[in-house]
C-alpha cells in the first residue's frame, strides 16, 4: 500500500489550488455540523422520527454518545494506521463520503424509523469527525510554517460562512412553519438532501487535490504497535502531551458555552427563540472574524500566545456573562465570546500543527479528535448538576471559569519553541523485528 502512487502528481495541482481546496472543505462540512448536529436533525428526530416515544430524549442521547465513542477510540487507531501505510488521503476520502452518504440517506428516515434514524446519524457523525481529524492533519501540507495560524484561522472563518449558508438554506426550506414542530416531514427530508449536496460539492476539491506527500513509514508494525511506540516515546513529545491535556480541559469550557448559552438566554434572561436565532447568526460572523484575526496574530506572536490570549478573554467573558443582568449587555458580551470561539479553535489547531512531527500527524490529530469528543463529558455535566442543585444558572456558569483557568495554567507549561524543535528533529526509526 502507499508509496509513489500516493504522491501528488507534479505540476497538476499548485499550492494555491490546494490551499483553496483545503479551505473549501471547512465550508462544505460546516453544513453538516450546523444543520444536522446543532440546529435541525435533533429536533426532527425528537418531533418526527421518535414522536410519541417516552424515551425519545434518551435515544437521542445514546445516538450522540455512540458516535462520540466511535470517534474517540477509533480516530487515534485510524491515524496511526494512516501514518504507517501513507493512507491519510484515502481515509479522508472514505470518511467524508461515508458522512455525505449517511446524511443524504437521512432523507429516507420517516416517522417511527428510530433504529435507522440513530444508525445513520451515528455513521454520519463518525464519518464527519474522522474526516475532520484527517483534514486537520493536512494543515502543515498546505501552509508554510510561518502562515499556519493565518491559514487555520482563514479556513475556520470560511467554515463559519458555510454554516451561515446552510442556515439560510434551512430557513428557506422550512419557511412558512411556525416552529420546528410544525415543519413537514418532507421539508426536513429535502433539507437533508441539500445539506448533503453542499457537503459533497465543497469538500470534493480537497478530496481531489490533497495527497499524501510521505510514503509508508519505516518498519512493519501496525497501528497498535505505533501507538505503543508513541507511548514509550512520550518524553520526546512532552509538549504535545501537555497541550492535549490543556486542550481537553479548556475545551470542556467551550462545550458548556456551546451547549448551554441558548438555554441560559431563554430561561435566565428571557430571550425569545427569534432573538436567540438572530444572535446565533451574529455569533457565526463574530467567530469567523475572531478566527481569521487571531490566526494572523498567532503567526506574528506565536500560536501558544494566541491561545493564551483567547483563554484570558474567555475568563473575562464568562465572569461578565454571570454578572450582568441586562439583555443588551449580554448580547454585546456574547459577541465578544464569539471572537473567543473562533480564535481558540483556529489557534489550537495551528499550535498542534507546529508541535507534531510529520511522521505522526494523522495519529496525533486523531488524539486531538479524541480530546474534542471526550471534552463534552465533564463540563456540561458539571453545569447541569450545579444548576439543578443550586437552582441558579449564574452560579453554574461561574463553574466554567475552572476549565479556562486550569487550561490557561497548564498551557503556560507548553514551550512552543522547544516543541517545534523536537518535531523538526524527530526521525522515525524502523520498528524492531
Amino acid at each position: 500500500m502507499g508509496g509513489p502512487a500516493l504522491r501528488a502528481p507534479a505540476g497538476r495541482v499548485g499550492p494555491r489550488q490546494r490551499l483553496a481546496a483545503y479551505c473549501l472543505y471547512d465550508f462544505g462540512n460546516s453544513a453538516f455540523t450546523t444543520v444536522i448536529v446543532t440546529v435541525v436533525y435533533s429536533v426532527y428526530f425528537r418531533t418526527h422520527v421518535a414522536a410519541g416515544a417516552r424515551a425519545a430524549d434518551l435515544l437521542w442521547g445514546l445516538a450522540v454518545s455512540g458516535a462520540m465513542l466511535l470517534v474517540a477510540f477509533g480516530a487515534p487507531l485510524l491515524g496511526a494506521h494512516a501514518d504507517r501505510f501513507g493512507t491519510r488521503h484515502r481515509t479522508l476520502i472514505a470518511a467524508t463520503l461515508l458522512s455525505v452518504a449517511a446524511t443524504a440517506t437521512l432523507s429516507l428516515v420517516g416517522r417511527g424509523d428510530v433504529a435507522a434514524g440513530i444508525g445513520l446519524f451515528v455513521l454520519a457523525q463518525a464519518g464527519y469527525a474522522v474526516g475532520e481529524a484527517f483534514y486537520n492533519a493536512f494543515l502543515p501540507d498546505v501552509a508554510e510554517p510561518a502562515r499556519l495560524g493565518f491559514i487555520s484561522g482563514l479556513a475556520w472563518g470560511i467554515g463559519y460562512a458555510g454554516g451561515l449558508l446552510s442556515l439560510a438554506v434551512a430557513a428557506w426550506v422550512l419557511r412558512g412553519s411556525h416552529g420546528p414542530d410544525d415543519a413537514s416531514q418532507g421539508s426536513y427530508q429535502l433539507l437533508f438532501l441539500l445539506v448533503a449536496a453542499q457537503y459533497l460539492l465543497f469538500t470534493a476539491p480537497a478530496l481531489l487535490a490533497l495527497r499524501d506527500v510521505r510514503g509508508p513509514a519505516a518498519g512493519t508494525g501496525g497501528a497498535l504497535q505505533r501507538l505503543g511506540r508513541t507511548a514509550r516515546e512520550v518524553r520526546r513529545f512532552r509538549h504535545v502531551l501537555l497541550f492535549l491535556i490543556a486542550y481537553f480541559i479548556y475545551d470542556n469550557g467551550l462545550s458548556v458555552v456551546i451547549a448551554f448559552t441558548s438555554i441560559y438566554m431563554v430561561t435566565t434572561l428571557g430571550f425569545t427563540m427569534a432573538e436567540n436565532l438572530q444572535l446565533f447568526v451574529l455569533l457565526q460572523i463574530s467567530a469567523a472574524v475572531g478566527a481569521v484575526a487571531a490566526g494572523a496574530w498567532a503567526d506574528r506572536r506565536g500560536a501558544r500566545n494566541a491561545v493564551l490570549a483567547s483563554l484570558v478573554l474567555w475568563v473575562a467573558v464568562i465572569a461578565s456573562m454571570a454578572t450582568f443582568r441586562s439583555r443588551s449587555a449580554f448580547m454585546a458580551i456574547a459577541l465578544v465570546g464569539g471572537l473567543g470561539i473562533g480564535s481558540t479553535q483556529a489557534c489550537s489547531r495551528a499550535l498542534l500543527a507546529h508541535l507534531v512531527p510529520a511522521a505522526k500527524r494523522a495519529e496525533v490529530f486523531g488524539f486531538f479528535a479524541f480530546c474534542t469528543k471526550a471534552s463534552g463529558s465533564i463540563g456540561p455535566a458539571l453545569f447541569g448538576v450545579l444548576s439543578s442543585w443550586t437552582g441558579d444558572q449564574r452560579l453554574a456558569l461561574l463553574s466554567v471559569l475552572f476549565f479556562f483557568v486550569a487550561g490557561l495554567i497548564l498551557l503556560f507549561l507548553v514551550d512552543e519553541r522547544a516543541g517545534r524543535r523536537a518535531a523538526a528533529e524527530y526521525s522515525e526509526q524502523p520498528s524492531p523485528p
